[in-house]
């Protein structure tokens, strides 16, 4: 999944599909963002992202953006339930030589 599939998608789950490119600096940052702080987590990503990456990438920046403008939003359940299977499936699975 490329980065442009990212922001196409998350410009649609924010609502803002068809909103002007504006916003595109920002979203892209955000999809920086979110790739950085998945990895802290521990998780490996691919080059390119599979779906399941890309998508988890995604909700890691939409959820980003929704707390620019609510400081208390705490992360929904549904993404760390994503973050903690993926972190568990690729430490879980056996080395590859």
């Amino acid at each position: 999944m490329t980065k442009a599939d990212i922001l196409a998608i998350l410009k649609s789950d924010l609502d803002i599909a068809g909103a002007a490119t504006t916003k595109d600096p920002l979203l892209n940052n955000l999809i920086d963002t979110s790739q950085a702080a998945i990895s802290r987590e521990g998780i490996s990503l691919t080059d390119p992202l599979t779906t399941e990456e890309g998508t988890l990438v995604e909700m890691y920046a939409a959820f980003l953006y929704r707390r620019r403008k609510d400081p208390t939003a705490t992360m929904p359940h549904s993404l760390r339930y994503q973050l903690n299977n993926m972190l568990v499936s690729q430490k879980a699975a056996p080395d590859e030589q």
